[in-house]
């Protein structure tokens, strides 16, 4: 930023007000993005935080990505009733940990969850980790400090979007009660085209 603001100062005491002007677009630009990312921690942190949630008609599982102590980016992964089978249970966590790793680009030498595991699936999951990313890579489940309330944070985003995901299936279910009423149908229709 600082460069960019002497770069627009000198454009403009040149008068090359085009270029000031492209310089002034980018300062703000990037004042913006900053302004969306939440700093927690130092620079050089790097780490992924995995929260879960179920209720009874969906789970979601939230992941923060921390690159340069910023939150960088966030996914939450949405599953219905008819998927809690595979994945509400924590036993069915590292494999997708394992899963979701084994597409990146990029993983982090620290992965916090904000659940617990057995310790066996936590070790199995760092070896798998570990062989993927090609260095060590640690599995940890913060019980105190800074991390574990960026966990509870993670866990209350994915409680929020489950949650969400719940009210919008019990409006589709009462929409869909009242076509088929309209509609005379005997049941409930699975799929509208």
């Amino acid at each position: 930023v600082t460069s960019l603001t002497e770069q627009m100062y000198s454009h403009a005491e040149n008068e090359r007000f085009e270029e000031a002007a492209r310089c002034r677009d980018a300062i703000e630009a990037m004042k913006r993005l900053g302004e969306g990312q939440k700093v927690v921690g130092s620079p050089d942190d790097e780490y992924d935080i995995i929260a879960s949630y179920t209720n009874d008609l969906s789970t979601c599982i939230s992941v923060f990505y921390i690159r340069a102590g910023v939150i960088s980016d966030s996914e939450n992964f949405l599953f219905g009733a008819s998927e809690l089978a595979t994945v509400g249970d924590y036993e069915y966590m590292p494999s997708f940990i394992c899963d979701l790793y084994e597409k990146r680009e990029y993983i982090p030498s620290e992965i916090h969850l904000a659940f617990n595991l057995e310790e066996s699936d936590r070790a199995l999951t760092e070896e798998y980790l570990r062989l993927v990313a090609r260095r060590a890579v640690n599995v940890k489940i913060p019980q105190k400090g800074e991390h574990k309330k960026l966990c509870d944070m993670v866990h209350s985003n994915a409680k929020e979007q489950a949650n969400q995901y719940k009210v919008k299936a019990e409006h589709d279910t009462k929409t869909l009660a009242k076509l088929s009423t309209m509609l005379s149908l005997v049941a409930l229709p699975d799929r509208i085209e």
